[in-house]
């Protein structure tokens, strides 16, 4: 299921839903709005709300109901990216080592400015190859404590995200040639992909201090080479050469056992 939001509103913190549909497809336009991929278990009605995220919150209910699938999880980090403090949550200066190249680098990214609150911009940038080495696109967030939910901490997590893809047609006003006539606005448009796209990665490691970085598919379980840890901390890769939006992610967590 898929709630449209009003962006207007977004930005003066009201976020009107404006509709619900079961999916919204490919090549939707967005101008002035944006999309909440939700759980179709969730129920949306006149009373229903995105801001803020507490328990009442249509975005709360829907990850809540994502840990539900999955009872060995105890716990579920969220991030919608819907708001300046989401975008706090991603850390824009770091420099990590590339789990495959060995390489130092940065993270590489795009993201709506946390003062203009701009969900379904924040993307992961394609792959320079122009400089040697080559540098992948990145998004890095910052390490999560979550010992006051999980004090023995965890080793075992699952994450999962939703990826697409804009297409932004050209604004056309024209007086001459084969556009002669033409008036037509600038139309953004969602293209939804494939989840788990070839060059795209995601590692999970034990928090910054952690130096191994463990590699995790999509809502597949992953186990720490480290061991237990109260911490978590993502690393998104994109060696494509294309850019990759991502409109949401989080990450579930398995208690670890007492000794």
């Amino acid at each position: 299921m898929d709630v449209f939001v009003d962006l207007s509103s977004h930005v003066l913190g009201d976020s009107r839903i404006i509709q619900v549909v079961g999916e919204a497809g490919d090549y939707i336009p967005i101008n002035g709005r944006f999309i909440l991929p939700m759980s179709s278990e969730v129920p949306v009605d006149q009373d229903s709300y995105v801001l803020p995220v507490d328990s009442g919150s249509i975005v709360y209910q829907g990850f809540a109901h994502l840990l539900a699938q999955y009872p060995q999880m105890s716990y579920i980090h969220f991030n919608p990216l819907l708001t300046a403090a989401d975008y706090a949550l991603l850390d824009m200066s770091s420099v990590i080592e590339d789990p495959v190249t060995f390489d130092s680098i940065v993270p590489r990214l795009q993201t709506g400015s946390a003062a203009g609150m701009m969900p379904m911009h924040t993307a992961i940038l394609p792959q320079n190859d122009t400089v040697v080495p080559s540098f992948p696109g990145l998004l890095l967030t910052n390490s999560v404590d979550f010992s006051v939910h999980l004090p023995l901490g965890a080793d075992t997590f699952m994450v999962y995200w939703k990826l697409y893809s804009l297409e932004i047609e050209q604004d056309v006003r024209s007086e001459h040639g084969g556009t002669a006539g033409e008036n037509a606005p600038a139309i953004k448009r969602l293209v939804e992909m494939e989840q788990e796209p070839a060059d795209f990665e995601l590692y999970i490691r034990g928090g910054s201090l952690d130096p191994v970085w463990n590699n995790a598919g999509l809502l597949e379980s992953v186990t720490l080479s480290s061991g237990s840890s109260t911490e978590f901390q993502l690393a998104f890769f994109n060696r494509s050469p294309h850019k990759i939006y991502l409109a949401q992610y989080a990450v579930m967590a398995q208690q670890s056992a007492p000794i």
